[in-house]
């Protein structure tokens, strides 16, 4: 049986161009209205199937929690990081998804890439594998393989932090120093692997471009593939969610010579990295 949101909601959000929702959804005052407003007429709970309803992924089907996503169902989900990718893939990119949720930038790595890509997406929870898993199947993606593993500095196991509230795109990885409560039934063991090892002992193809999320992860990641920024040189898209974090995957990337374009919010800033040839 359909919603009121898809029956009514969708077609009606489907007029307004994503420019205008994207400017609508910056302002503060409007977007806590359009939330509050939203959040009254669409349903809780599991995640339900829809169609994105606007941007480059328009028409792309996704389960998603409408509370908590609905950004993604809008199409309005991290635009520039959406604008960043179209810019960057092109037919026959190799592009890695270091933490891709439920698959929305899968879903567009794998539209740009084409039949001669190949995009390579890594997901630890396995809530959100399962997720991914379903929303690569719907959308008849044969140009994409999921990893349930986190990516870190090295391989093997490793606790990782489940979110009290229940959402799912919070989780990380327990540090060995971290006083964590490993016996509690929100840290759950989970594989750990570097990118180098996965390349470089396990051939798969090097990526051209890496989108990294990793809530606070990131210089794992890069210090778990210092070979490939070496000798692959990949576009990176990172986003960090501290200053203190940000300073650090810089001061790794300027390393090894790569430059940045930056667009802070708040605490929270992603950036665009190119390396010098």
């Amino acid at each position: 049986m359909k919603t009121i949101a898809e029956n009514i909601i969708s077609p009606l959000i489907s007029i307004i161009p994503l420019r205008v929702r994207t400017r609508l959804y910056r302002l503060p005052v409007v977007n806590r209205i359009l939330r509050n407003t939203l959040n009254r007429f669409l349903p809780a709970g599991e995640p339900r199937l829809v169609r994105i309803t606007a941007g480059p992924l328009k028409g792309f089907r996704m389960g998603i929690k409408y509370q908590g996503e609905k950004f993604i169902w809008l199409g309005t989900h991290e635009p520039r990081v959406q604008a960043m990718i179209m810019d960057l893939v092109r037919e026959g990119t190799v592009a890695y998804d270091v933490g891709a949720h439920a698959g929305f930038f899968t879903l567009l790595f794998a539209s740009r890439a084409g039949s001669s890509g190949k995009v390579i997406s890594f997901e630890p929870n396995p809530e959100n594998y399962g997720r991914l898993l379903s929303n690569i199947r719907i959308n008849h993606l044969k140009n994409v393989e999921a990893i349930n593993a986190a990516v870190s500095d090295q391989a093997g196991t490793q606790s990782f932090q489940l979110e009290e509230d229940g959402t799912t795109f919070q989780g990380h990885l327990i540090s060995p120093d971290q006083g964590t409560d490993r016996s509690s039934s929100l840290v759950i063991d989970i594989k750990t692997i570097t990118l180098d090892n996965l390349v470089f002992e396990n051939n798969y193809p090097a990526p051209d471009i890496l989108k990294i999320d990793v809530e606070g992860n990131e210089t794992r990641v890069l210090a778990g593939m210092k070979r490939i920024l070496e000798e692959q040189r990949p576009a990176i898209l990172c986003e960090t969610h501290s200053p203190a974090l940000h300073r650090e995957v810089r001061e790794i990337l300027v390393k090894h010579s790569y430059r940045s374009e930056e667009r802070r919010v708040g605490k929270e800033c992603r950036s665009r990295w190119s390396p010098y040839h």
